[in-house]
């Protein structure tokens, strides 16, 4: 079961608790919840791997990744404004490592009443970088500055 530290910041926000319950159902694999919220057209764009097209390829990306394991969600996050939302946090997974990520959602219409587009940024911190808290490849480091030992923010 996937523990989830919800958002401080929704308050009594319909629109923020949605965005909210989203990225709890990408956490827990609750691809039903997932489909019945997204448009038949939904465009998501997962930034440096790949953009999917039409929900059965949503759906088909997502039970492909059902396996995964997801031991923690951690929402710092959720706000929307008319007809867009996001949520970042970070999800810790079973083997460790863990993925700071932030999610723009485009509504279907200014009430949330569904999902047409998503655009997800994520970052992998693989456990090997965790235990070491070096510099990860390619150049990139920690920004210690920011709570590195709770939350490792990572500096590109």
């Amino acid at each position: 079961m996937t523990r989830i530290v919800p958002s401080e910041t929704c308050g009594n926000s319909p629109k923020n608790l949605f965005v909210q319950d989203l990225a709890i159902a990408f956490a827990r694999h609750d691809i039903d919840f997932l489909l019945d919220n997204f448009s038949d057209d939904i465009r998501w764009h997962i930034v440096g791997d790949q953009e999917l097209r039409g929900k059965d390829a949503v759906a088909e990306w997502l039970r492909s990744r059902q396996d995964s394991e997801t031991a923690e969600l951690v929402i710092e996050h959720a706000i929307t404004h008319g007809r867009v939302g996001s949520v970042n946090g970070v999800t810790k997974c079973g083997q460790g490592g863990r993925n700071e990520f932030c999610n723009v959602y485009e509504f279907t219409s200014a009430r949330a009443t569904g999902v047409k587009a998503i655009t997800s940024y994520v970052i992998t911190i693989f456990p090997e970088t965790l235990a070491k808290k070096e510099n990860i490849k390619h150049g990139s480091r920690y920004n210690k500055k920011q709570g590195a030992e709770n939350h490792p923010q990572l500096v590109v």
